[in-house]
């Protein structure tokens, strides 16, 4: 008798304990990278993938800076990252590129300060494409690094509209922009890019 009592007794816990909110079988949210929720703009205009792709390069969320590419994006350095790295192949460099770049270099550093807010010259993106020039700036800061590595670049973002969404189709580095601090030239993202 006493062992149909405990089967009783467990019967009863099972029923009652979903019900009291103790399930341990009931599946729990999931993490979101990082720890912390990335703020994402609605891609319903340029500007807001801009800012997308400027708080994943911040948040180090590599699919939320994949999201943000066109199917057909291509990616063109300026011409000291092509002098510097003329054995990568610059022509092939798409989408598949630069999501394997961009998941390796994000998920290799330690922080990334992220600016692709200093817009020079933007077009009227009231069709289906928009062209921005900007200058952008990042910091890198690397495991045992004690000072992160900086690099600024102005660059065209070309974006379309792809299905309903904003997306960028092509990042076209013209040039290394000085450093507001020291004055020297800084390289661009296409060194980072060249060495990956």
């Amino acid at each position: 008798m006493p062992r149909a009592r405990a089967g009783a007794a467990t019967l009863l816990l099972l029923a009652v304990g979903p019900l009291a909110g103790g399930c341990l079988l009931a599946p729990r949210e999931a993490e979101p990278p990082g720890g912390s929720v990335i703020g994402y703009l609605p891609d319903s205009e340029p500007g807001a993938v801009l800012a997308n792709l400027d708080k994943a390069l911040a948040g180090q969320d590599a699919s939320g800076y994949i999201q943000r590419l066109g199917p057909e994006f291509r990616y063109i350095p300026d011409s000291q990252t092509l002098a510097d790295y003329p054995a990568t192949d610059w022509e092939n460099w798409d989408r598949a590129r630069e999501e394997a770049f961009i998941t390796s270099f994000l998920n290799s550093v330690d922080a990334v300060e992220s600016s692709l807010t200093e817009v020079v010259l933007f077009d009227d993106w009231s069709g289906a494409t928009a062209e921005w020039e900007m200058v952008y700036s990042l910091q890198v800061t690397s495991p045992g690094a004690t000072q992160p590595t900086a690099y600024r670049g102005r660059a065209f973002f070309r974006l379309e509209i792809v299905d309903t969404f904003w997306r960028l189709v092509q990042w076209r580095d013209v040039q290394g922009e000085a450093d507001p601090v020291s004055g020297a030239t800084l390289q661009t993202m296409g060194a980072l890019r060249g060495a990956f």
